[in-house]
């Protein structure tokens, strides 16, 4: 249920105690059991997520980053290309230039939708 909550509400904040509650479990269980199924923390795992899910959006979407670093739940532009270049070794700006050129696909709005 934990991972389902956040697979649906990544975009706002996610407490552990949320997820542990979701999960009927105590604060303190639910964070043991988490970390030794996924080897990461909750929060890791969630900031995760939404990297995955805005790296799909800056490929997609000619959304401004701005707008994916919200729509993904970063508080703002900054934070957001802290962490992304963190994850993935580059910009968020740079991954779209790469991927958008490989992917060849048309970057616009209604290429999500068609999709």
């Amino acid at each position: 249920p934990a991972l389902a909550h956040m697979r649906d509400h990544y975009q706002r904040a996610i407490t552990n105690q949320q997820l542990a509650s979701i999960s009927k479990m105590s604060l303190r269980a639910f964070e043991r059991q988490f970390l030794a199924s996924f080897h990461l923390t909750p929060q890791k795992y969630l900031r995760k997520l939404r990297l995955r899910i805005a790296s799909r959006a800056l490929i997609y979407t000619n959304e401004a980053l701005s707008e994916v670093a919200l729509s993904c739940g970063f508080s703002d532009q900054s934070h957001f290309s802290r962490e992304f270049r963190r994850q993935f070794g580059r910009t968020p700006r740079e991954y779209r230039e790469h991927y958008k050129l490989s992917a060849g696909v048309p970057v616009t709005k209604t290429a999500v939708r068609k999709q």
